[in-house]
């Protein structure tokens, strides 16, 4: 009997977490500009803009990245495209405080133009 259920516990569990997988997967994020990033600490959004400075230390991509309401830092880590001063780019990720300045962390970036 307890093999049994044991065997229906594990099955439920993991529907349960491909259910949560393919959930995440198609949850539509907000896409948002700088001047509303202040009220998204801790939630992944969207954003779209032009890179206006970028560099690279190591496997860790940096720009900044600016919209018609304001300039936001991205940090991007593993080996990413060459981005460069001038490309539109569109991003996905986190929102976090870093030394007090709002910054992105980067999961997906597309450039658009």
């Amino acid at each position: 009997m307890s093999k049994k259920l044991l065997g229906f516990a594990l099955v439920f569990s993991l529907i349960g977490l491909l259910s949560l997988i393919v959930l995440a997967e198609f949850t539509e994020l907000e896409q948002v500009n700088v001047a509303e990033l202040e009220n998204k600490v801790e939630q992944r959004i969207i954003i779209e803009g032009a890179i206006t400075s970028s560099f690279q230390k190591a496997d860790v991509n940096f720009f900044d990245l600016k919209d018609k309401t304001g300039e936001i830092k991205v940090v991007a880590f593993g080996n990413m495209l060459k981005l460069k001063k001038g490309s539109e780019v569109r991003v996905q990720g986190l929102v976090k405080i870093y030394q007090g300045e709002l910054e992105i962390i980067a999961d997906k970036i597309i450039l658009t133009s």
